[in-house]
């Protein structure tokens, strides 16, 4: 049986040495982001499956041109809206508290302000598409220029969260 999340398909691997999801993945991954995974379970907090590595001690495989990677098996239990809030907060905390490595470098989105030529383009662009946003936005473009002069480089900046940017762009989500 294959699932299929948003970043790729699924399959359970049944061998003697045991149970494998292996992950067929629709987005690119990068090595940190398994390396990640272990930092996450390392800190003992949280329970989630272990990313396998090979002889070789690599995370990510291409195997006919789609890039695959393997997981302890775990068998998930059935959604419960009764968990209690505290645990799921608890378990978040963890998440977010953990240090690993410095933080790639930003995309621009957190670091650069957009500017008063952008800002006109934008608001341009969505008069001409008749967007209804397009009157509120040209009432608000002075408040986000006084707002965009605020913005200062981050420090102290750790790993969190990956997200991606777009297909070939990846950025990290600051903690600061």
């Amino acid at each position: 049986m294959v699932a299929r999340g948003k970043q790729g398909r699924v399959w359970r691997l049944d061998t003697d040495t045991g149970a494998f999801a292996i992950k067929e993945l629709v987005i690119h991954q990068l090595p940190a982001d398994a390396a990640y995974q272990e930092a996450v379970l390392a800190i003992g907090a949280v329970q989630m499956p272990r990313p396998i590595h090979t002889v070789s001690g690599e995370v990510l495989v291409d195997v006919a041109r789609h890039q695959v990677r393997a997981y302890e098996w775990v068998d998930l239990l059935a959604t419960d809206t009764g968990l209690d809030p505290g645990v799921v907060g608890a378990t978040l905390a963890a998440v977010h508290q953990v240090h690993y490595g410095p933080a790639r470098p930003l995309i621009a989105w957190y670091t650069q302000p957009l500017g008063a030529l952008r800002w006109t383009q934008l608001l341009d662009d969505a008069m001409a598409a008749d967007a209804p946003l397009a009157e509120a936005l040209d009432g608000e473009i002075t408040e986000l220029l006084r707002l965009e002069a605020l913005i200062e480089p981050p420090t102290n900046l750790q790993s969190c969260h990956t997200v991606i940017a777009n297909d070939s762009v990846r950025a990290e989500t600051p903690i600061v």
